[in-house]
């Protein structure tokens, strides 16, 4: 289990409570959810009153901050939406609508695109395309790839302030008004 807090990231053994490794940083808060890309690399964003992301390695023992973190950048720094990984990129939009692919490996920004709006939701990765919500209410829909090509772009017409959701083979998308289920009218049945 790996939390982020007050100038640290912890991982902890769930079962015991037995604190594994911590690292001092990136920042006073952290809203943002830690990425785990499920093989070298956590990846923590955190925006106030610092900007940093951290790529840091999770198979250390106590204090790790001088020997597991991979890489550290500050351009496009999110507060609030959490990142997402999706096969060796990090994507993340900051709350200002700047969206950036980073190389997980080395943590070089590939690509960086300026959204329309402010941005308080989280991305989230559907068949491969990265579903961006605005608070104005646009959702664009880029290829979750390095060149962030432009798929779709959706005007709801009402704010989005909270994540997209995705369940049985649904996108769920609350705008301050309405609730959309995008997908087949009948729901995938879950195994």
């Amino acid at each position: 289990m790996i939390l982020c807090g007050s100038d640290t990231v912890c991982s902890y053994d769930p079962r015991t409570g037995k604190r594994n490794w911590m690292v001092w940083g990136p920042t006073e808060q952290c809203v943002a959810s830690v990425v785990y890309d499920g093989k070298k690399n956590v990846f923590v964003t955190g925006g106030y009153p610092d900007h940093e992301f951290l790529a840091i390695d999770p198979r250390g023992k106590g204090n790790v901050t001088k020997s597991h973190i991979r890489w550290r950048r500050n351009k496009g720094v999110s507060y609030v939406p959490s990142p997402v990984y999706w096969r060796g990129n990090y994507f993340v939009v900051s709350d200002e609508g700047i969206l950036s692919v980073l190389d997980a490996e080395s943590g070089e920004y590939r690509k960086q695109k300026r959204l329309p709006g402010g941005y308080s939701a989280s991305l989230v990765c559907v068949s491969g395309n990265l579903y961006c919500c605005s608070e104005d209410g646009d959702v664009t829909v880029l290829r979750a790839t390095s060149d962030l090509q432009t798929v779709a772009e959706i005007e709801m017409g009402d704010p989005i302030y909270a994540s997209p959701a995705i369940a049985r083979g649904r996108l769920y998308l609350r705008t301050w008004k309405h609730l959309y289920a995008i997908g087949p009218k009948s729901p995938v049945k879950a195994d």
